[in-house]
């Protein structure tokens, strides 16, 4: 107590009595925390026994749009646990294959998908498409968290028959759907609807020349 601290945190054991350790109850030394900081800001360690204070990305929103930059400028990316507010970024955001969790809506002009086809392999058409759409159940739902209605589909279902289009947490063992890689089936699934359209018609008019000739 009343130490400074060498590459450890001493700190008096009364000030913990009630069970937290605020910014204020942290003593300053050389190779921790060296200056007080200010208002809102975290400790960012550099690894090496020091570093320097940040603002918080973690517990509030930017303030502002420079404040995105700066993130973005500093990490070359913005972290999932990064908040945008109601600021939009300047510079392009690279989430660094990380995934974007717990947002409500994402509005944008458009979403672009990598799709070229020398990034691919193995290419071949969806097989029984019109077969596997028809297993799937469009429904109509409210959210949990807010009672709102929406449409969609369940994960579960998808997955028994997509389960490429399928991508289940780790840590929480919930599911979510590629929405946008349906496009495929469901392209597939028209084409051979369409054959199946012009089969039935051909069968229709040789039925109509039969008719004639019985005539």
């Amino acid at each position: 107590s009343g130490t400074v601290p060498n590459a450890r945190l001493d700190a008096d054991l009364q000030d913990l009595a009630d069970g937290t350790l605020s910014a204020s109850k942290v003593q300053y030394g050389t190779y921790f925390i060296t200056t007080a900081g200010t208002n809102g800001q975290f400790w960012k360690s550099d690894g090496s026994g020091a570093g320097l204070w940040a603002a918080d990305r973690y517990n509030s929103a930017f303030d502002t749009e420079a404040e995105i930059d700066a993130a973005v400028a500093d990490n070359g990316y913005l972290t999932s646990g990064d908040n945008l507010g109601n600021h939009s970024a300047t510079s392009n955001l690279d989430m660094n294959n990380r995934n974007i969790t717990e947002v409500n809506n994402i509005y944008a002009d458009e979403f672009i998908y990598i799709s070229d086809k020398s990034f691919k392999d193995n290419v071949r058409p969806v097989e029984n498409a019109l077969d596997k759409i028809l297993k799937l159940e469009g429904i109509v739902f409210e959210w949990k968290k807010n009672g709102e209605t929406n449409l969609g589909l369940i994960a579960q279902d998808v997955e028994l028959v997509f389960p490429d289009l399928v991508v289940t947490d780790e840590e929480t063992g919930l599911k979510a759907v590629k929405y946008g890689n349906l496009v495929s089936p469901l392209i597939e699934a028209i084409k051979e609807q369409q054959v199946q359209a012009e089969n039935q018609q051909k069968q229709i008019e040789e039925l109509k020349l039969e008719i004639e000739k019985l005539k």
